[in-house]
């Protein structure tokens, strides 16, 4: 079960990077379902992201919009960066009181 194994990594029971392994596992699923399920330039992020060393992603977001949430171990974010800088990158960090959204400049980052 994906949901249990994902919920035994992140609770401290196994290697992180296993969790990374685990979204590209399920967006290889979802992919299998329809052709409508992505698109080409989100194909091209995922692929560019892949090459240089995520582990995996996620589509987050629905109609026209949203992100591609990627799980990049840290020694590799910056190749990753680099190759998709054409594209507005979100720093993001887990969170245990709940969603907060911060305003910052790009040169920032």
């Amino acid at each position: 079960n994906l949901v249990a194994a994902g919920q035994s990594i992140l609770s401290g029971n196994g290697d992180i990077t296993e969790f990374g392994r685990l979204l590209h596992e399920t967006w290889r699923m979802k992919r299998s379902l329809s052709r409508r399920i992505s698109t080409d330039l989100i194909d091209e992020i995922y692929a560019t992201a892949m090459t240089h060393g995520a582990l995996g992603g996620k589509l987050l977001g629905a109609g026209g919009g949203g992100f591609v949430l990627l799980f990049v171990p840290p020694e590799r974010q910056a190749k990753i960066r680099e190759a998709l800088d054409k594209f507005l990158y979100v720093p993001i960090k887990a969170e245990f009181s709940g969603s907060q959204i911060m305003y910052c400049e790009r040169d920032n980052w």
